[in-house]
């Protein structure tokens, strides 16, 4: 079982060179890669030091970076890792296991629940907690930690989750991806530890947070349209009521276009989940002869 242990990092020199140390540790037969995002100090000499193997990424932002990981890396399961020193090293092994026993897509290292208070920064932490309350609450699903960073991948979802975020909402995505479309994942309640003095977080508060609050919409829209665009049109038809009469107009016309909007992309989704089955049976159909005719 080929393993390769993916560590984004921007100007992370003060903590890196224990995290690759940590992974060759505790995951000695791993491969571990190092995708500087561009950093203006020494990470990527500290990161070799260790025994890590760098890569440079040049397009900025964490989703970015995973998507390059995704292409350019080749391995059964995939380990993603912060080179802040914040995750535990000494987990990877057991929710590795736990991937490959159980038949894993995805599996979660969840913060929440063991972490030390202190190793969050106050807003981050509320700002976890009411993004997570709120894909519980859209999406009906239990999920405790929305934003953790580490999780292991399977070479199947690395192949089939097409990513489309660039920064810190690539989180979000990983994890509503995964409920939305019925991937096999876990979450493991694990320690999380304060930054090592000399690292800053690279995650704007209200910034980034804000474009995962757009990202849980986007996807909402996306996987539940029904839910989506049928709120909306009840509130352009509160809005019609309450609206003086040159407004009105616009809302009524709003309202039941929304309603048909929400049915048409709730079928096309229904009609694609339907068709994918089908196209992965073709796949693997093709696969087969293909192998069986080079066995010939």
């Amino acid at each position: 079982m080929r393993v390769a242990v993916i560590i984004p990092c921007l100007n992370e020199s003060a903590a890196i060179g224990r995290v690759v140390r940590d992974c060759r540790a505790h995951l000695p037969l791993a491969d571990i890669f190092v995708l500087d995002n561009g950093s203006d100090d020494d990470t990527s000499e500290v990161a070799l030091k260790a025994g890590a193997q760098v890569i440079h990424s040049p397009q900025r932002g964490k989703g970015n970076v995973l998507r390059h990981a995704f292409r350019v890396i080749d391995a059964d399961y995939f380990i993603m890792i912060d080179g802040d020193g914040t995750y535990p090293v000494t987990e990877a092994p057991r929710l590795l296991a736990l991937a490959a026993e159980c038949n894993y897509e995805m599996v979660m290292g969840s913060r929440l629940q063991l972490g030390k208070p202190e190793a969050f920064r106050p807003l981050h932490y509320m700002g976890n907690r009411l993004l997570t309350g709120l894909v519980r609450l859209l999406f009906r699903f239990p999920v405790q930690d929305l934003l953790t960073g580490f999780r292991i991948f399977s070479r199947r979802f690395a192949q089939e989750v097409q990513l489309i975020s660039s920064g810190f909402e690539i989180e979000t995505e990983l994890t509503i991806r995964a409920m939305a479309q019925n991937l096999a994942f876990v979450e493991v309640p694990i320690a999380y530890g304060e930054r090592v003095e000399g690292s800053k977080s690279k995650l704007r508060t209200f910034r980034d947070g804000w474009r995962i609050l757009l990202t849980i919409l986007r996807f909402m829209a996306y996987f539940r349209p029904l839910l989506f665009f049928n709120t909306l049109a009840l509130v352009s038809m509160s809005l019609a009521f309450l609206s003086p009469q040159p407004v009105r107009m616009a809302f009524q016309i709003a309202t039941p276009l929304l309603t048909v909007l929400a049915f048409a992309l709730d079928f096309v989704l229904h009609h694609q989940m339907l068709r994918r089955p089908l196209l992965h049976a073709n796949t693997d159909s093709k696969t087969i002869q293909t192998r069986h005719r080079e066995s010939a």
